[in-house]
Formats: structure tokens, C-alpha cells, sequence
């Protein structure tokens, strides 16, 4: 699963090897310690999403959900403060428009 947050962009899948944890990967590791700041990072220089933490299923949702329940803003664009992730974003909602 994408999610694009105000301050980045994650991939979130299940783990491997534990079905209790589910793998928070990105490419910036503080799109992930924006949402969890206590997160161990591993960074895999040769990944895909270079920076990734396991974090239980249940932390996952009750973090996810907090961000949804605590939401005020009615235009997500116009609240991405960093610019080259807001372009990014424009990007990506300009070419599903088109879809």
C-alpha cells in the first residue's frame, strides 16, 4: 500500500518472516520518523526503498488512523510543504487525472 502523507511517501507491506509487523519502507528515512520517531530505520543501500522498519500491525493503524481522525485541512496539495515532494505529488495526481 502507497500512502502519500503531508510530509512524504511510503510503501507499506507485510512482513516476511513475522505477520505481526508490517514493513514501513521509503526513500527518505524521515518520511517514516515523521509518522513513528521512535522507529529503528535499516537502511539497504541497494533497495529499492532504501530506508524500511518493522513496525506491528497494530502501531501501523493506530498511527494511520490518528493522522486521518486529527485531519483539518480540505486541500491535501496545498499543505506538502516541501516543495520537491509537493511536485512530486502534482506529478503523480496530474498523470491519475488523466487516467
Amino acid at each position: 500500500m502507497w500512502i502519500a502523507h503531508t510530509e512524504g511517501w511510503i510503501s507499506i507491506v507485510a512482513h516476511r518472516d513475522d505477520p505481526e509487523v508490517l514493513l514501513v519502507r521509503a526513500r527518505r528515512d524521515d518520511h517514516i520518523t515523521h509518522l513513528w520517531p521512535d522507529a529503528e530505520i535499516i537502511i539497504l543501500a541497494d533497495a529499492d526503498y532504501r530506508y524500511r522498519a518493522a513496525i506491528s500491525r497494530e502501531m501501523v493503524a493506530e498511527v494511520i488512523a490518528e493522522v486521518l481522525i486529527n485531519m483539518e485541512y480540505d486541500d491535501f496539495k496545498s499543505h506538502v510543504s516541501d516543495v520537491e515532494l509537493r511536485t512530486s505529488y502534482l506529478s503523480i495526481w496530474d498523470f491519475m487525472r488523466e487516467r
